[in-house]
């Protein structure tokens, strides 16, 4: 970890027809980003999956934020599992409060057959055919207004 800033400006130094990448890593759930990682990334990532708890959550978004500082840089949740579209304590909503991004990562979990389930498990069925699917399009919905 302590190194990993180095290959981050090692990437960002390269460049395909005129533009450069835009580079960043993610730590394990419940590890906030290193200063050093943050300050050499384009955007800060991580997981949501296993802060099960809403508050937890919470904390690690303002554990980021603050290791963030003033920088004005996009914070990622890239994947989270932990939906209740509903109810006020989601981790969407939360996400959507603290002005970050909040990755939908709907998998077939274990046991599940239908093949109509999870965006992330192959096969895939595009439709938005599950009661999960359908839950987190319309929260998106009403979050943006949409028809």
């Amino acid at each position: 970890q302590q190194r990993v800033h180095e290959l981050i400006n090692l990437v960002k130094g390269m460049e395909k027809n005129g533009y450069r990448y835009l580079v960043t890593t993610s730590f394990p759930a419940f590890m906030v980003p290193t200063k050093n990682v943050i300050d050499a990334s384009d955007l800060v990532l991580f997981h949501g999956n296993a802060l099960k708890e809403p508050v937890k959550f919470l904390e690690h978004i303002n554990k980021i934020k603050a290791t963030v500082g003033d920088r004005v840089m996009p914070i990622v949740n890239n994947e989270d599992d932990n939906y209740n579209f509903d109810s006020d304590s989601s981790h969407f909503k939360i996400a959507v409060e603290n002005y970050i991004s909040w990755g939908f990562f709907d998998y077939r979990r274990k046991g599940v057959t239908d093949l109509k389930e999870g965006f992330q498990s192959v096969p895939v069925d595009w439709r938005v055919s599950s009661e999960n699917k359908k839950a987190f399009f319309n929260k998106v919905k009403e979050i943006t207004g949409g028809l």
